[in-house]
């Protein structure tokens, strides 16, 4: 498993914007703080709950940089797809046996 910050377009990374990689599990999971935002499974359908990836400004601005896409407003617009879950530390850790 690697962790690593996300950067900005300066190659610096971001502090407490976390991309996290299990390689062997086909998983990447975006973490802000403390808190698990989402998770980009191996097929490239990225998991979140909702009012995760937009509980802020700053979280939104990085949840996009994690998806590579535009500044979206709204769950709909996004390229990538998405999917709600209820809990998604819970899914993580029974789907994928991980706990951060």
């Amino acid at each position: 498993m690697t962790i690593l910050n996300i950067t900005n377009g300066n190659n610096k990374g971001i502090a407490n914007q976390f991309i996290i990689t299990d390689i062997q599990k086909g998983v990447e999971v975006f973490k802000s703080y403390n808190s698990v935002i989402a998770v980009r499974e191996q097929s490239g359908t990225v998991k979140t709950q909702d009012g995760m990836f937009d509980y802020s400004n700053t979280t939104k601005k990085w949840f996009n940089a994690f998806l590579k896409e535009d500044n979206q407003k709204n769950i709909e617009d996004y390229n990538t797809k998405i999917e709600l879950v209820e809990d998604i530390t819970e899914y993580l850790k029974s789907k994928y046996d991980i706990i951060l």
